[in-house]
């Protein structure tokens, strides 16, 4: 992965976007700016100005679409935790903690510069527990955050390469959310066959899950 991903490693995300300022940054363009330099957030119409919180809309999304993860991760019961729907899908909290390994790839590309083609060590022993599988997704928001929060001009990296594909970070930041939004899309499917009723935020986040009525 290079010196910046090596640094990466041993300071944290954070410090080694701050090492890596070089100029000025790509940071938004095609992630929801508005007229004026302004970004309005994914949730709520409430209006951000750039750069001063260049990434406080998709912060606001993210957090809006992983709460729906940790509803549903919190509804999971042990019965269920291990259920697959086919050999060849993963089991329901494995899919979950999935999610999390592939954040902590984005968050290696966000202080590299590159997207790794391998996603590191799987995570597997998290699956004893719906609670350890909780406490990796909260650590890798809170990387998350404290690294877009502390995002500007003149700090990090200015797009990162996917492959032969060259991104800015917002652009990096919206595949993100879509592999979660698809993942969950899976489990709905995953719930539906095991009998598991969604959580009531899910439910109100998309009426058409809403079972019918009598």
């Amino acid at each position: 992965m290079g010196r910046a991903a090596a640094r990466a490693g041993r300071g944290g995300v954070r410090g080694a976007l701050h090492r890596r300022a070089a100029g000025p940054v790509a940071w938004g363009g095609d992630a929801g700016r508005g007229r004026g330099g302004r970004r309005r957030a994914a949730s709520g119409g409430r209006v951000v100005t750039a750069p001063d919180a260049p990434f406080a809309g998709w912060l606001e999304a993210w957090a809006e679409t992983r709460r729906l993860t940790y509803d549903l991760l919190a509804a999971l019961p042990y019965a269920v935790m291990n259920f697959s729907p086919h050999p060849d899908f993963g089991t329901f909290i494995r899919q979950i903690r999935h999610v999390g390994d592939v954040q902590r790839t984005f968050l290696v590309a966000l202080a590299s510069g590159q997207m790794p083609t391998w996603r590191g060590p799987r995570s597997r022993e998290l699956e004893r527990s719906r609670e350890e599988v909780a406490a990796y997704l909260r650590r890798l928001d809170a990387e998350l955050t404290a690294t877009l929060r502390a995002a500007g001009p003149g700090s990090g990296v200015r797009e990162v390469r996917w492959g032969t594909e060259v991104v800015t970070v917002a652009r990096h930041l919206d595949r993100l959310l879509s592999h979660e939004v698809l993942h969950q899309g899976l489990w709905i499917f995953y719930a539906h066959i095991a009998d598991l009723p969604l959580p009531a935020s899910w439910t109100q986040r998309w009426p058409g899950l809403a079972p019918p009525g009598p």
